[in-house]
């Protein structure tokens, strides 16, 4: 307990690096998406977008202290911790879409766009990955002695 009392203030400090670093990032990606989409608002504008759009997670700390406090068992906190981040997560991205339509005055179709592109792009890098690896993993089976399958 010593050592994550040490660390602690030091992971916190981390922590808000990093969130500012992922606010910068995506937000410069959600920006560069808006303007491939004929958007026509500014860095600044897409940047307070998406800063407000995460406001709605502040009213996670009541409901997980509320969990903390009632310890109404694993499964239960579980469970309504799940479906309230999963509105807050829904609301969030509500808000990303209709402050990115007003900012960059585009249709809510290519708002959508604009934040599902990125997620999208990504999910694609992803599977082509993992096919990449199978691939490259399939290629040692042959030389297994007595693999199952007749390979």
């Amino acid at each position: 307990t010593a050592f994550a009392l040490a660390v602690g203030p030091y992971l916190i400090l981390a922590g808000f690096f990093l969130w500012y670093i992922k606010w910068l990032g995506y937000g410069a990606i959600l920006h560069l998406t808006a303007q491939l989409l004929d958007g026509k608002g500014g860095p600044k504008g897409t940047l307070v977008a998406y800063g407000l759009a995460g406001l709605p997670a502040i009213l996670m700390l009541p409901v997980e202290g509320l969990m903390v406090f009632t310890d109404p068992g694993e499964t239960t906190a579980s469970t309504i911790l799940g479906l309230f981040s999963l509105a807050v997560f829904i609301w969030s991205v509500v808000l990303l879409v209709l402050g990115l339509r007003e900012m960059h005055r585009l249709s809510t179709g290519r708002a959508v766009t604009v934040v599902l592109a990125p997620v999208g792009v990504v999910l694609l890098a992803a599977v082509i990955v993992l096919v990449l690896i199978i691939s490259g993993i399939m290629t040692l089976f042959p030389a297994l002695p007595d693999f199952p399958g007749g390979f």
